[in-house]
C-alpha cells in the first residue's frame, strides 16, 4: 500500500485563539490498517453513469461560464460573463457593455431570477454562497482614465438572496483573487495574489513583484458580514497552495516549501505541510505532508485531499512514470477514512498526466464530487473515460457512486447534489454562428 498522505502519529490539529475555541480537533493518526484500501474496493458492474435529475440551457451571444455555487436549500446560483445578448427561459437580456450576469436556479431547475449586475469591465473569478443565501463575489475590473491610461483593481461584493447590491469594496491595484470561503457568522475570507503595493482596509502590503510580472504574492484578507475589514496578510508565496475552508472560520492549507520559511509569523520547514490558520489569521497547528496534495477541500469535520502519489516532477512527467492520482478523507480525529487509487495501479504506463482534476467539491454528508479532464481515453477508479470533460461522485465511505463524461468543456461540480455548469456549440454539439450554448445540468447522487 503506497503512502498515505499525512505523516504518521503527528498530534492534533486545533485552533489556539478564544476565538475559535470550540472547533473540531483533529488529530492525525495513521490509517487502522490496510482494511481502508480493501474496504473502498468496487467492482466495475457497481459504477454507473448519473441519474440526470435536470438540464437548463439557454443561448449566449459570447463568453464562457464563470463560477456557480449552491445554497442550503440546494438552488445553484451563478455568474456569467455578458456582452451582447443571453436568451434565458425567462426573456432577453441585453448589454452593450461587458457586464456580469447573476442567477440563481431551483433545486427542480427552474430558472427563478437572472440580472445584470451593471458592473461594467468587471470579471468574477471566485464565488460563494453565505447561509442566508446571500452571494459573495470577488473578482477583477479595469476602468479608463485620462490620456488613454487605465486603472485596474480587485473588488469583492455581496448580493442579497434575490439578486439586488448589499454592499462592495474595491482594492486599487494588481489584483487576482483566487478564492472565497464564508463562515458561519458570515465573515468572508478572500484569497488570492497580488503585485506591487494593495490596500484591503488595513494598511498597504507590498509585493516584491512588478505589475505584469508572470509571479504574483499570495495574500488573504477577512471582511465581516458587513463588509469591513477584520483582517489582511500576504506570504511568500507565489504559487497557490492547495486550501479549504471550515466553518468556523479557519483555513486549512497545503504548501509546499522550497526552503524553511516563516508563515503568518510561525516557521515552516521546507516541504509539504498541512497549516491550519485560525479566524485570527494565526497558524493552529502545522504538520509535514508525505506528498503534495493538488486540491483540498473540507466540510463540518472532514478534510478530503486529492494528490498524486508521488508527485509528478519535470517536463513530460518522464521521471514518474507510475504515479498515481490518489483521492484520501480524513476524520475528525485525523484517521485515514479512505485512500483511493484513481489512476490504474495495474498499467504505469497509462501515464495518469492525462488526468487532470479542475475542481473538487466535499458536501456536509461527505459527499465527494470531482471534475476534470482526460487526453483519450484514461482509467478513473473502475471506469474508463474516453477524453473530454468527466464528473465522479464518491460516498463517504469513498466508493465510487458514478463517473459520467461531461455534455460540455469548462464544466464543473457543486453539492449536495452534482451540478455541472459549462458551455457547447450547441446541445447537440454543433458549432453555432451567433454564439454557445450554456448548460446547467444536475445529477442525482
Amino acid at each position: 500500500m503506497l503512502k498515505a498522505l499525512l505523516a504518521l502519529g503527528l498530534g492534533t490539529i486545533s485552533a489556539c485563539s478564544a476565538r475559535s475555541a470550540g472547533s473540531p480537533t483533529i488529530t492525525i493518526s495513521p490509517p487502522v490498517s490496510s482494511q481502508a484500501a480493501s474496504d473502498a474496493s468496487v467492482s466495475r458492474a457497481e459504477v454507473k453513469p448519473g441519474t440526470q435529475l435536470w438540464t437548463l440551457s439557454f443561448d449566449a451571444s459570447i463568453g464562457t461560464p464563470s463560477h456557480a455555487a449552491a445554497d442550503a436549500d440546494g438552488n445553484v446560483l451563478w455568474t456569467y460573463p455578458l456582452s451582447g445578448s443571453v436568451n434565458l427561459p425567462t426573456g432577453v437580456i441585453s448589454t452593450d457593455v461587458f457586464d456580469v450576469l447573476v442567477g440563481k436556479v431551483s433545486r427542480q431547475g427552474t430558472l427563478l431570477w437572472a440580472r445584470p449586475l451593471d458592473l461594467p469591465s468587471h470579471e468574477v473569478r471566485a464565488l460563494a454562497v453565505d447561509a442566508a443565501g446571500g452571494l459573495v463575489l470577488a473578482g477583477m475590473f479595469t476602468a479608463g482614465r485620462a490620456q488613454g491610461k487605465t486603472d485596474q483593481g480587485g473588488f469583492v461584493l455581496r448580493l442579497f438572496p434575490d439578486g439586488r447590491m448589499d454592499w462592495k469594496l474595491a482594492f486599487d491595484g494588481s489584483v487576482v483573487p483566487d478564492n472565497l470561503g464564508i463562515d458561519a457568522r458570515g465573515e468572508v475570507t478572500l484569497t488570492g495574489g497580488m503585485q506591487e503595493t494593495v490596500d484591503f482596509g488595513g494598511g498597504p502590503l507590498t509585493s516584491p513583484f512588478s505589475r505584469n510580472s508572470t509571479s504574483y504574492t499570495w495574500f488573504l484578507a477577512r471582511f465581516g458580514r458587513d463588509g469591513r475589514h477584520v483582517w489582511s496578510t500576504k506570504t511568500d508565496f507565489n504559487r497557490f497552495p492547495a486550501h479549504a475552508f471550515l466553518s468556523d472560520g479557519s483555513i486549512v492549507l497545503a504548501p509546499d516549501a522550497a526552503a524553511p520559511m516563516t508563515l503568518f509569523g510561525a516557521p515552516l520547514d521546507a516541504g509539504p505541510h498541512l497549516v491550519r490558520v485560525d479566524a485570527d489569521g494565526k497558524v493552529a497547528s502545522s504538520r509535514p505532508l508525505l506528498v503534495s496534495a493538488t486540491k483540498l477541500a473540507a466540510s463540518g469535520n472532514r478534510v478530503c485531499a486529492l494528490a498524486w502519489d508521488p508527485p509528478l516532477t519535470g517536463p513530460g512527467y518522464a521521471g514518474q512514470p507510475s504515479s498515481r492520482l490518489a483521492l484520501q478523507c480524513f476524520n475528525a480525529r485525523g484517521a485515514l477514512v479512505f485512500d483511493r487509487t484513481l489512476s490504474d495501479p495495474k498499467n504505469p504506463q497509462a501515464r495518469d498526466k492525462h488526468i487532470s482534476v479542475h475542481d473538487m467539491v466535499l458536501d456536509p454528508s461527505g459527499f465527494v464530487s470531482i471534475t476534470g479532464s482526460t487526453v483519450g481515453d484514461a482509467p478513473l477508479d473502475a471506469f474508463t473515460l474516453t477524453g473530454g470533460q468527466f464528473i465522479a461522485g464518491f460516498a463517504a465511505d469513498g466508493k465510487i457512486r458514478f463517473a459520467t463524461q461531461a455534455p460540455c468543456p469548462g464544466s464543473f461540480g457543486l453539492g449536495p447534489d452534482a451540478v455541472l455548469f459549462g458551455w457547447c456549440d450547441d446541445e447537440r454539439g454543433r458549432a453555432r454562428r451567433d454564439g454557445s450554448t450554456v448548460i446547467l445540468t444536475r445529477y442525482a447522487r
